[in-house]
């Protein structure tokens, strides 16, 4: 139950509130880990002289999506800190 509990906390806001994106961003990672296995095994096997190139593809595809994070909860920040009032 504990795990459950964990996944509650992990999904949720700072604040405890429910994540409506930190669900759905869970599960596209779920997915792309299954699909990024898959296809790691099948280069392995099919065509391991591109096994480097695959794994560059994969570091860089995570370093994109973790940068966008990084940049979304930095615009955040910058939305909360505005004056009441100003616009721009």
């Amino acid at each position: 139950m504990k795990f459950f509990q964990f996944l509650e906390k992990a999904l949720s806001e700072s604040n405890g509130e429910p994540s409506g994106m930190r669900v759905q961003v869970f599960y596209l990672v779920v997915i792309l880990v299954a699909v990024i296995a898959v296809g790691f095994i099948y280069v392995v096997w099919n065509h391991p002289d591109i096994v480097i190139l695959y794994l560059t593809t994969i570091v860089t595809l995570i370093a994109v999506a973790l940068g966008f994070k990084k940049w979304q909860k930095s615009d955040e920040v910058k939305e909360e800190t505005k004056p009441e009032g100003k616009t721009g």
